[in-house]
C-alpha cells in the first residue's frame, strides 16, 4: 500500500461521496454538496510540522500526505457527507465535522476521555503476564492479519489513538502508533461504539481505499437500479409481487419521487392494509408533503393502533400547518407513549401539550429539544418529590440540554432530598458548566453507591483540584482500581505519590497494583515515568510494559532481558513491548528472535517491527535452518 495518498485517489473519493449523496434531504450535508466538494484547502507545512510538535511524534506518512492535499475533510470514511462549509464562528456547532483539520486533531484520550474510560475500564486479571487490555484477542499471527481479523482490537491501544476525525452518532476515524509497519504508517481504526469496537485497516490510505471500494460498490448498485419511469410503472403494476411493488414506491419516496405515487401511498396506508406496511407507508407520506398526504397523516393521529400514532407523531410535530400542529398535541396529550418520535424540530407541539396537561413526561421531551421554556417547571419538578424515581432520573438526564444556568440552585437543592441520584446531579451540573457545585456532590457518590467506579472516573477527568484533593483521600482511606485510574487523568504530586505508594505496597492485591501502574502510565511527566522506571527496575514486567508504550528507553534492559526466557508468554511480552518501544537498538535482538524462535506468535510480532513481511522472514528462517 502507497505511503501516500494520491491525488487521483483523493479527487475519485471526493467525487464518488457526491455522487452517493445525490438526492438526500440531509441539511446539514446540502451544503456540501452545493459547494461541489467534501475536500478542504491543503495544510500549510508548517500546519502540519506544528501539530507533529504539539504530539511529540512524527505523523504516518500517508496521514501527512493527506493533509498537505486536504486539511481534513467534510465527510468521514465508512460514514459519507457529515459536514458544513460554515466557518466555526458562525456558531452553529458543524464546523468540527468529518475529518479534522491539523489544528483539531489530537489524542483520543485528551478529545474524548469518558469515551476512552468506558472502553478501557478494569480488565480483569487471568493469570496470564502481561496487562490484558495490550493482550490480542486472537492469536498475535492471526491479529496482525488484517485480512482475517481486522474486527478484532486491543482496547488498551485507545489510550495511544490520535484521533483524526470527529465523533459522528458514535463512530471516529482513529490512527494506532502502536502498530507501526516498517514505512511509518500506523494502523487506522474505524471505530464505533454501536459496532463494539473497530474495523483496523494497515493505513490511512489502505483506509481511504477500503471505502473507495465500497463507494463504488454503491453506485453499482444503484447503476442496476432503473430510473423513476420504470419504477413507476412496477408501482402500480397489479400483475407484480407485493414486495417489489411496494418496494418502487419506496424507491421513488427516498429519490424525491413520492408525489408521482401518493394515491398507491395512501392505498398502503388504508386501515385494511396489515399494520407493519401501513406505518410505512404513512412514514413515506410524511416525506411526500402534500394536502393529500398531510390529510392522511392526521386521520392516522387518532388511529386506535399505537404503532401507527407514533409513525405520524414526529412528521406531525414538525409541520408549522396549524392543523397539523394541532393533531400532533392532541395526540400528545392523548398518548404519552409516542413521544419518542418527535424531534427537536416538534418542540412548540411538545410545548403547547405541557401547557395544557403540565405532564412530567412532556416536560422531560421539551427539556430533550434543548427548549429554554422547560427551565422554570424543570426547577421546580427536580424539588418534587412524588415523581416517580425513574422518570425523576430521566429529567436530570435531560436537564442539562437547554443550557440554562437557572437551573442550578435546583439541582444543588435537589442532591439534599432524600436518597437523590448523585451522580445524575452531578452530571447535570457539569453540563450547566458548575464544575466547583458538582464536585461536593459527586465525592459523596465516591462510597456505597453502584457505580462509584463510574465516578471515581469522572472526578479524575475533571483534573480539578478540587476533584483531585477528593480522590486522593478517598484513596487514602479506602483504595479502589477506579480511584487508582482515575487518578492517572492528573498531574498532581499528591496523586503521584498515592499511585506509587499502593503500586509497590507488597501488601496490595495483584489488581490494585495493576490499576496503580495504569494511572502511572495514564499520568503525563517525566515524575511518573520515574516512578514507572523503578518499578521496572525492582522487576514489574507491567511497569516495563507501560514504560515501552510512552517510548521511554528505561524499559529496554528489562525486555530485552525477557527474550531468552523459556516462557514464551514472557516472551511474547518481551517482543511485543520491544515493539511498542520502536528503539533501534532493539533490532538486532528481535532479528535473532526471529530466526532461532519457533512460536509464530513471538515471530509474528518481532518480526512486524523489523521487516516488511513477517512471512518472508519465516521463510528466510525455514531456508537457514
Amino acid at each position: 500500500m502507497s505511503s501516500v495518498v494520491a491525488p487521483d485517489v483523493l479527487r475519485e473519493w471526493d467525487g464518488l461521496l457526491l455522487r452517493v449523496s445525490e438526492g438526500e434531504r440531509d441539511e446539514i450535508a446540502r451544503p456540501v454538496r452545493e459547494a461541489g466538494t467534501v475536500l478542504r484547502g491543503p495544510a500549510d507545512e508548517s500546519a502540519v510540522v506544528e501539530l507533529e510538535a504539539r504530539l511529540g511524534v512524527a505523523l504516518p506518512p500517508s496521514y501527512r500526505s493527506f493533509l498537505l492535499r486536504s486539511d481534513g475533510a467534510w465527510a468521514q470514511p465508512g460514514w459519507g457527507l457529515v459536514g458544513s462549509y460554515h466557518p466555526p464562528d458562525t456558531g452553529n456547532g458543524l464546523a468540527g465535522l468529518g475529518l479534522l483539520d491539523a489544528a483539531q486533531v489530537g489524542w483520543f484520550r485528551d478529545r474524548e476521555p469518558s469515551y476512552v474510560a468506558d472502553w478501557t475500564l478494569g480488565p480483569s486479571l487471568d493469570g496470564l503476564p502481561g496487562h490484558p487490555a495490550f493482550r490480542p484477542p486472537v492469536r498475535e499471527v492471526q491479529y496482525l492479519d488484517h485480512e482475517r481479523s481486522a474486527e478484532e482490537n486491543k482496547v488498551g491501544h485507545l489510550w495511544y489513538a490520535l484521533q483524526v476525525s470527529s465523533d459522528f452518532d458514535g463512530y471516529t476515524i482513529l490512527l494506532n502508533p502502536l502498530v507501526v509497519d516498517p514505512s511509518g504508517e500506523w494502523e487506522a481504526w474505524d471505530f464505533g461504539s454501536k459496532t463494539l469496537g473497530g474495523t483496523r485497516y494497515p493505513s490511512f490510505s489502505s483506509l481511504l481505499a477500503a471505502d473507495l471500494r465500497q463507494l463504488r460498490q454503491q453506485l453499482d448498485r444503484r447503476a442496476m437500479t432503473v430510473g423513476p419511469e420504470a419504477l413507476e410503472r412496477t408501482a402500480r403494476d397489479e400483475a407484480a409481487q407485493d414486495t417489489d411493488r411496494f418496494g418502487a414506491v419506496a424507491g421513488l419516496c427516498h429519490a424525491g419521487e413520492g408525489r408521482r405515487i401518493v394515491d398507491l401511498l395512501l392505498a398502503y396506508a388504508d386501515p385494511s392494509v396489515e399494520i407493519g406496511r401501513r406505518q410505512q407507508a404513512l412514514q413515506l407520506l410524511g416525506r411526500v408533503g402534500d394536502e393529500r398526504a398531510l390529510s392522511a397523516l392526521i386521520a392516522a393521529s387518532m388511529d386506535p393502533q399505537p404503532r401507527i400514532r407514533s409513525a405520524v407523531l414526529g412528521d406531525l410535530a414538525a409541520n408549522p400547518h396549524p392543523q397539523a400542529r394541532a393533531a400532533a398535541v392532541s395526540l400528545l396529550i392523548a398518548d404519552e407513549s409516542t413521544i419518542g418520535a418527535v424531534s427537536p424540530l416538534g418542540a412548540d407541539a411538545v410545548y403547547e401539550a405541557w401547557s395544557i396537561t403540565g405532564s412530567t413526561v412532556l416536560l422531560e421531551k421539551l427539556a430533550y429539544c434543548g427548549d429554554r421554556r422547560a427551565v422554570a417547571p424543570l426547577a421546580r419538578a427536580l424539588l418534587d418529590t412524588g415523581i416517580p424515581a425513574e422518570q425523576y432520573s430521566r429529567l436530570l438526564w435531560y436537564a442539562a440540554w437547554p443550557g440554562d444556568p437557572a437551573l442550578v440552585p435546583a439541582l444543588i437543592a435537589a442532591a439534599d432530598l432524600p436518597d437523590p441520584p448523585l451522580q445524575a446531579i452531578g452530571e447535570a451540573l457539569l453540563g450547566l458548566g458548575a464544575k466547583d457545585d458538582a464536585i461536593p456532590v459527586l465525592a459523596r457518590a465516591l462510597t456505597g453507591y453502584l457505580l462509584a467506579g463510574q465516578v471515581a472516573e469522572r472526578l479524575g477527568e475533571l483534573n480539578h483540584p478540587l476533584a483531585i484533593v477528593v480522590l486522593v483521600e478517598q484513596c487514602r482511606i479506602q483504595p479502589t482500581e477506579a480511584i487508582l485510574r482515575a487518578l492517572g487523568w492528573t498531574q498532581d504530586q499528591a496523586a503521584l505519590a498515592a499511585l506509587t505508594a499502593v503500586a509497590t505496597d507488597s501488601h496490595a492485591t495483584p489488581e490494585l497494583r495493576l490499576a496503580a501502574i495504569d494511572g502511572l502510565e495514564k499520568m503525563r511527566g517525566i515524575p511518573s515515568a520515574d516512578a514507572l522506571a523503578l518499578l521496572a527496575g525492582q522487576g514489574s514486567l507491567d511497569a516495563a510494559r507501560a514504560l515501552a508504550r510512552r517510548r521511554d528507553n528505561r524499559a529496554l534492559p528489562y525486555l530485552t532481558g525477557l527474550l531468552d526466557s523459556t516462557d514464551d508468554d514472557l516472551t511474547f511480552e518481551a517482543v511485543d513491548g520491544l515493539r511498542d518501544l520502536r528503539e533501534l537498538a532493539s533490532a538486532p535482538a528481535l532479528l535473532d528472535t526471529v530466526i532461532r524462535h519457533t512460536n509464530p506468535d513471538i515471530i509474528a510480532a518481532a518480526a512486524s517491527e523489523v521487516c516488511p513481511s513477517h512471512r518472508t522472514v519465516t521463510k528466510h528462517r525455514r531456508i537457514l535452518s
